[in-house]
């Protein structure tokens, strides 16, 4: 009870429409990283409120029992928006799928799960959010590196999927596989890692040939002239 408590006291930051941005972060420890940042215009939030509300959260957390309550806060203060940023890093999926506040509250059902390397992601239709949101934009990233099978994301942006969550559509689902056996890109030091390899390969295949040859015409000339 008290997880949903610190989630509807972070979305009262919103006194008008917010816009929030989810990102869930894959890490290659197979840690989860959780980030949630809201952010409102400055006319409708100001310092003083934002810090007081920001104690509010953190007074929630330190009295949270469960170590996983322990989300780390991040005030933000900009030129036109304001906000606050509230993240954690999960020891694995199993921690991720039973402690994460915003997913466990803003969906009826979340399943992500990894098996033979593929990470999968799948939430219910209904993002239940948006009330505290007071309607705002809700955008959801998942960045990765490696190749994705399937997803239904809105846009693809520089290895980040994206979704944008309306109030207004009946199918704010969430779903992505990611298979962690490739990577979508090669760098350029894995390019040349990876030529030099092959460049080795093919040096050692001509010198093994050369040699084999040498050797051969050698003992020919021998056989040809021991008489």
């Amino acid at each position: 009870m008290k997880k949903k408590i610190l989630l509807l006291a972070f979305l009262l930051l919103c006194l008008t429409g917010c816009d929030a941005t989810y990102r869930i972060n894959f890490n290659d420890d197979n840690t989860i990283t959780e980030e949630v940042t809201i952010l409102a215009p400055n006319d409708f939030i100001s310092a003083d409120n934002l810090e007081r509300d920001l104690q509010i959260l953190i007074d929630f957390n330190s009295d949270e029992a469960n170590e996983q309550g322990f989300y780390h806060y991040e005030r933000i203060l900009g030129d036109v928006n304001s906000g606050s940023k509230l993240s954690y890093t999960f020891a694995n999926y199993a921690e991720f799928n039973n402690y994460s506040v915003f997913s466990k509250y803003c969906y009826d059902e979340v399943h992500v799960t990894m098996n033979n390397s593929v990470i999968s992601v799948e939430t219910s239709d209904n993002f239940k959010c948006f009330d505290e949101l007071n309607n705002g934009n809700v955008r959801v990233e998942i960045p990765t590196q490696y190749v994705v099978k399937n997803h239904n994301a809105d846009i693809v942006n520089d290895d980040i999927y994206v979704w944008n969550l309306s109030a207004d559509d009946y199918d704010n689902s969430i779903i992505i596989e990611i298979d962690r056996t490739q990577k979508s890109h090669v760098t350029a030091i894995e390019q040349i890692t990876n030529n030099s390899i092959i460049y080795i390969i093919i040096i050692g295949v001509v010198i093994v040939v050369l040699v084999g040859t040498i050797y051969y015409a050698y003992r020919r000339y021998q056989e040809l002239n021991k008489f």
